[in-house]
């Protein structure tokens, strides 16, 4: 199956699974199929295998979302038959065994707990109109500057810190987007101290990785440069804007709530 095929393919089995259901923001139990579409091809893999209503998600062991197994429906073959083959494929690659669970994947996430999953990174899945934020807009302050830097993963590395082998890593990801990209640095007196990307797709924005240095955090400048990227995808015709955040990290929340992002979902993943 070549690439459009597949990609038409992922399109329509979301298309089957995915109904809008109008409860409490946290208690969507399936995200819009639009939404989910674009978190997909936003946050690129190397490979995806579709096996009876899951997809394998593979790129290098080092991330979560890009290297996961990502449950749309049931299927017609025993679950625990499937979850075996999943961790087949992913053991010759060498990967960890990763299964991203929503709210909705309850058997599922009871049967890998019974298999001694553990429960790993709890995630808010976060989602706003750009429209709406506009007017809400504030210039930056004099002594800020923000520019555009296709060299994202030095920035990143210079800002948070990591080792060589996730430069790598996160170089080849960068690599991979073949979307439009929003991959800005904010400068203090020349000096980076917050960086973000964001990667469009159609009418969406996803909001990736923003990191600011520890002594520079808590005054404002993650929100300018968040502001920043949805102003520039705006002006290409991005109109929805979604990101992810550690639901643990109740700052950030905080940050998104007031630019105008509301939950769409919390989910989580399980790795044996």
């Amino acid at each position: 199956m070549n690439k459009a095929n597949k990609e038409s393919f992922l399109v329509k089995q979301m298309h089957k699974v995915s109904q809008i259901q109008k409860h409490n923001p946290r208690e969507v139990c399936i995200p819009p199929q639009s939404l989910r579409t674009a978190a997909i091809h936003m946050w690129p893999a190397k490979e995806h295998l579709i096996y009876d209503g899951w997809i394998m998600r593979l790129f290098n062991p080092y991330t979560y979302r890009c290297n996961c197994v990502y449950p749309l429906r049931n299927g017609y073959i025993n679950t625990h038959e499937k979850i075996k083959r999943c961790e087949s494929v992913y053991r010759k690659k060498k990967y960890a065994y990763l299964f991203q669970i929503m709210p909705h994947n309850k058997r599922l996430d009871i049967l890998l707990q019974a298999m001694a999953y553990k429960k790993v990174l709890p995630t808010r899945w976060m989602t706003m109109d750009i429209e709406k934020m506009q007017s809400g807009n504030a210039n930056h302050p004099g002594h800020c500057m923000i520019k555009q830097s296709d060299d994202w993963p030095l920035n990143r590395k210079r800002i948070a810190g990591y080792s060589e082998n996730e430069a790598r890593i996160y170089g080849a990801f960068f690599k991979a987007i073949h979307l439009q990209t929003y991959p800005l640095v904010l400068e203090v007196n020349q000096t980076p101290v917050t960086c973000g990307l964001g990667v469009q797709t159609g009418k969406h924005l996803g909001i990736f990785d923003i990191r600011t240095k520890a002594s520079f955090q808590r005054q404002g400048y993650a929100k300018i440069l968040v502001q920043s990227i949805l102003k520039n995808a705006y002006q290409n015709g991005a109109i929805h804007a979604q990101l992810h955040v550690d639901s643990n990290n109740h700052a950030a929340i905080n940050l998104y709530q007031k630019l105008g992002f509301q939950p769409i979902c919390d989910y989580w993943f399980r790795r044996a």
